[in-house]
């Protein structure tokens, strides 16, 4: 609404009732026709004079804003300088560690390139040495001595620098191979990078080996007619697990526990165990000397063993015929066979009932032949 002028206040004394009854409800004030002109002249007069003041109070109130805002502006261009000059020491300080990084980076780069192997204590190895300044063999017949090694009493031991082994090549391999029928050994090797990325998505941040029987079935991960499960404590990398499973297929898997079940990380081949009872093909006996290099073996036999794969075989029949050879045996004639039949029994029953592995099988041989060979029994001398 506008408010009256002052001057507009005198002009209102030559106008009529009337008029000044409109210009009154013009200005929304409270009047009725009763009212005299005098009372309106000083109701006008009242109203001017409030709008001057409300005219002066805006004024002061619209100066006291002004200087707020100029106010307000200053500090904030104070504030706004200050926050520009940060922000250019922090933009100082991000470009410096980007070029430290630069340079990390740029110097790994350069030495993948050409890393060397670090520098490691080594540990010792033993190597004999040869003391006598005389060659072990003469320079004439060598035949006669060529499988010589000395006098073994006049050499010493020197140690040589061979370096040590990594704790982990950073590959992800497995190797499974039965050691006995009822007995497994594996070894497996996991980079860094894959156990990170696989305990993502472990619930319990935990590896385990998971040896599963596989016989006679396509295995897709779950599908296994058993399974045992082990929890692989921290830093292991090889595991013996007795499955008790001759004849029988299995797979190991390196997995961790998910949301969904198990997830493999690593997985082997398929693997078959050996019979525990003994073949029901031919058996061929043989003493093979073991002391004896098999060099001079194939010299002693000359052009009589055609290819090696054929020793056992060989000796075997020499033996039957109780030829001459240049080390005792044990003959694979009936004495033989009753040694044999002693040590397992019938059809091989002794090595499933009282034996655990070939372990055990060739020390409890080794034990018959010591007796039978200190006996001579059955020893044909040289």
């Amino acid at each position: 609404m506008e408010m009256p002028r002052k001057k507009e206040s005198i002009d209102l004394i030559g106008r009529s009732k009337e008029e000044l009854l409109k210009i009154a409800k013009k200005f929304k004030a409270e009047v009725s026709n009763s009212m005299t002109k005098a009372q309106l002249l000083k109701l006008l007069e009242s109203i001017t004079e409030k709008a001057e003041d409300a005219s002066k109070k805006a004024k002061t109130q619209i100066e006291k804003t002004k200087d707020i805002a100029r106010e307000k502006i200053k500090k904030s261009k104070e504030t706004a300088t200050k926050q520009i000059e940060k922000t250019k020491k922090i933009a100082k300080k991000v470009e410096s560690v980007s070029k430290g990084i630069k340079k990390s980076v740029d110097a790994i780069k350069k030495a993948s390139f050409t890393r060397q192997k670090p520098k490691v204590e080594p540990k010792a190895r033993i190597v004999l040495e040869q003391v006598s300044d005389k060659p072990v063999h003469g320079t004439g017949d060598v035949e006669p001595t060529k499988y010589d090694m000395g006098d073994m009493s006049r050499r010493k031991f020197v140690e040589e620098a061979l370096g040590t082994l990594p704790e982990s090549y950073d590959v992800d391999t497995i190797y499974v191979v039965p050691r006995d029928p009822e007995w497994i050994f594996c070894y497996w090797d996991l980079s860094r990078e894959t156990i990170r990325h696989y305990f993502t998505q472990s619930v319990d941040s935990k590896l385990y080996i998971k040896i599963s029987d596989v016989t006679n079935i396509i295995y897709d991960g779950s599908n296994a007619n058993r399974y045992l499960l082990y929890e692989i404590p921290y830093g292991t990398k090889n595991w013996y697990a007795f499955v008790d499973a001759p004849e029988k297929d299995f797979i190991v898997e390196i997995v961790v526990k998910s949301r969904y079940g198990f997830l493999p990380i690593l997985r082997s081949k398929t693997i078959r165990m050996p019979s525990a009872s003994m073949s029901k093909g031919e058996v061929v006996f043989a003493t093979i000397p073991f002391d004896i290099p098999l060099v001079r073996i194939k010299d002693i036999l000359g052009p009589r063993l055609k290819d090696i794969s054929e020793l056992a075989y060989l000796l075997s029949r020499l033996q039957r015929e109780k030829s001459e050879l240049p080390f005792p045996y044990i003959s694979p004639l009936p004495e033989g066979a009753v040694l044999i039949e002693e040590l397992w029994g019938p059809n091989g029953e002794g090595v499933r009932r009282y034996l655990k592995g070939s372990e055990e099988i060739l020390e409890r041989l080794r034990r018959s032949l010591v007796w039978n060979l200190s006996s001579d029994s059955v020893i044909k001398e040289r």
